[in-house]
This record gives C-alpha cells, sequence and structure tokens, in this order.
C-alpha cells in the first residue's frame, strides 16, 4: 500500500514537471512517467506471483504478462517509446504530447489501483507519508478539499498545514533562533540579543526600550535565517504566500492548477524535514 501512494506521489512530481512546460521539464516528466508505469506494473507482476525471465523485467514482456487485460495498454505503451526516444536520442516532445501521456497514466493507475488493488486512486492519501499525526490530518483535510473541487478551501488548509508546521511542530524559528545565536557575526550582536542584555539598563528611562531593541535584533536573525531551512523551497513557499494572500483574485480556469501547486509544496516540505529530522 505504501508503494501504491509513493507512486502516485511520484506521478504528480512528474505532473509538476509538466507544467513548468520547458524542455528539461518535459524531458523528466517523460522519464518519472515511465516508472510510474513501470514500478506499477512490477507490483502487479508480484501481486500476481510472476517471475521475470533471467531475474529482471524487461518492459514489454512485463507488459504482456502482468497487464493482461489492461485497457491502457497501447498508451502506456506509446509513452514507453517516447520516453525511449528522449532517452536515447533527446527528442523532446511538445508540451501538448506531455499532457496527452499524463492523463493516460493517471487512468492507468486508476485502473490498477481499484481493479487489481481495490482501492480507489482518490483515497490514497499522500498524508500517510506524513509521520506527524496533526500534520497528516490537517494535511488530509487539504487533500479533501481539493478533491471536493473546492480549491479556495483546499488553498486556505494548505496554509494552515504550513502554519502548524513552521511554528509548532518543527518550530523552526527557535532552530533559527539558535543558529543566530551561534554564528552571530561578531560580539556585538551576540550581546544585544542576550535574554539579559536589557537588566543592564532597567534603572534607566529607556529600560522598555532597550528590552525591544534586543528582542527586535534577534527577531530579525531569526527571520533571516528560517528561509534557511527551506532550501530549494524557498521560491515555493513565496509563490504559496502569494496565492494565500490573493486567493480571491484567482481566475477560476487556474484555481485547480494553484491549489495543486500548494499541496505540492506542503508535502515537499514535510518530506524534507522529516528526512532532515527537524519534524
Amino acid at each position: 500500500m505504501r508503494v501504491l501512494i509513493l507512486i502516485k506521489a511520484m506521478y504528480l512530481r512528474g505532473c509538476a514537471f509538466t507544467r513548468n512546460k520547458d524542455e528539461i521539464s518535459r524531458m523528466l516528466a517523460v522519464h518519472i512517467f515511465d516508472n510510474v508505469v513501470e514500478i506499477g506494473l512490477k507490483l502487479l507482476a508480484k501481486a500476481k506471483e510472476i517471475a521475470p525471465k533471467k531475474d529482471r523485467w524487461e518492459f514489454y514482456d512485463l507488459l504482456k504478462k502482468a497487464y493482461t487485460d489492461g485497457v491502457f495498454k497501447d498508451q502506456v505503451s506509446a509513452l514507453h517509446k517516447q520516453r525511449n526516444s528522449v532517452h536515447h536520442a533527446g527528442d523532446i516532445p511538445a508540451i501538448e504530447t506531455i499532457i496527452k501521456y499524463q492523463t493516460h497514466v493517471e487512468d492507468f493507475l486508476k485502473d490498477i489501483y481499484e481493479k487489481k488493488f481495490n482501492v480507489t486512486y482518490e483515497e490514497l492519501s499522500l498524508a500517510s507519508l506524513i509521520v506527524n499525526t496533526e500534520l497528516q490530518n490537517l494535511f488530509r483535510q487539504a487533500e479533501q478539499s481539493f478533491e471536493k473541487e473546492e480549491y479556495n478551501k483546499s488553498i486556505a488548509c494548505s496554509e494552515e498545514v504550513l502554519c502548524k508546521t513552521v511554528f509548532d511542530v518543527a518550530d523552526v524559528f527557535s532552530k533559527a533562533g539558535v543558529l543566530t545565536g551561534y554564528f552571530k557575526g561578531g560580539d556585538e550582536l551576540g550581546e544585544i540579543i542576550k535574554d539579559d542584555y536589557a537588566e543592564k539598563y532597567k534603572n534607566s528611562d529607556y529600560h522598555e526600550f532597550v528590552k525591544k531593541v534586543s528582542r527586535a535584533f534577534l527577531q530579525l536573525g531569526m527571520s533571516s535565517t528560517v528561509m534557511q531551512f527551506f532550501g530549494e523551497y524557498k521560491v515555493d513557499f513565496l509563490n504559496h504566500r502569494r496565492r494565500v494572500d490573493g486567493i480571491d483574485s484567482i481566475p477560476k480556469e487556474n484555481l485547480k492548477d494553484e491549489a495543486q501547486k500548494s499541496l505540492d509544496f506542503l508535502l515537499n516540505i514535510i518530506l524534507k524535514w522529516q528526512e532532515e529530522k527537524i519534524i
């Protein structure tokens, strides 16, 4: 079941490359979609207890034996030929071709999930990949809103997941504060952000002002440091915040795509922080 969820997540990563539309993204999308199909076929072969020849599968042999009654056999076969053309000849397909195969792969997944593994594509939640129970439940709410085509609500739920992740579960601002205190760049900053710095001026008229300045310098260091935790997803974070702030101005025809991008960003950053033991 976990592998079924992982190949769905892998498929959605390919969809993200499709949305980018540039040549490299199109090449990567074709490879990902083809890998998704091949892993799905191998799961079918394993379920049917079909052994490969010479301890390894050849794609068309796998397709023939594992997906015997497959209604999308011709489509995924054509995708594999397209993948070979990209891989071996550098033939970069048009975006319309990528979108066509993206649809075929989703149809293929829905077919094998329901007919062979007795689970629907929609009910396989990527939230299962999230370890923290509270985040998992919140992310599932965002997914469910998306599946119901409540895309505004899905984006809003994604923002709730982000806030819970950043400020509570991962608590990255506190971790950023530790980094600020350690890599302070000079004694002056280290001195002014100490908890007891303002106590030197407790008998003066500007004691409260000094406390605010001390906290402000610490907050400035934390804010500048915390973005480092986002790594390669900094731009995705900024785009997500743009969506949230302008949610009512997103054209209706773009809402589904924008909501999917926010879901992708949230899952990516949570899985990144899980791997890094921040969560």
